[in-house]
């Protein structure tokens, strides 16, 4: 089986992809969707631990940057629903109480809290 990782493409943006080699602190990987693969440095690659049990539409927190006039930046969490979840279950999105969308983040940072009730 192949790695599964996320990298940051931009400031929070994230793209999730399949290790093909790594030696010597370089990663080789293909990003889903490119036939192309990128060479990175290890630190640039986070590697996946997905939430299997987490599905669309489970109520999850997410741990982020947040700023307050006056506080300065901190980490805060945000709840909200999963809206989807790709495939190879890497990367999530999430429509948050505050009704903003945090669009394709990476699994790992996602905590369950509960499914929907019915």
């Amino acid at each position: 089986a192949t790695d599964r990782v996320v990298i940051e493409v931009q400031m929070g943006k994230y793209k999730s992809g399949g290790v093909i080699e790594s030696a010597g602190g370089i990663v080789t990987l293909v990003v889903d969707g490119e036939s192309q693969s990128r060479k990175l440095k290890r630190d640039e690659v986070l590697k996946v631990t997905p939430e299997q049990a987490i599905v669309v539409g489970d109520l999850v927190r997410y741990a982020r940057a947040d700023t307050q006039p006056g506080e300065g930046e901190f980490l805060r969490w945000f709840y909200g629903y999963v809206t989807w979840i790709n495939e190879s279950k890497d990367l999530c999105s999430i429509k948050y109480d505050n009704g903003e969308l945090a669009e394709k983040i990476p699994f790992f940072g996602v905590h369950f809290v509960a499914h929907p009730t019915p």
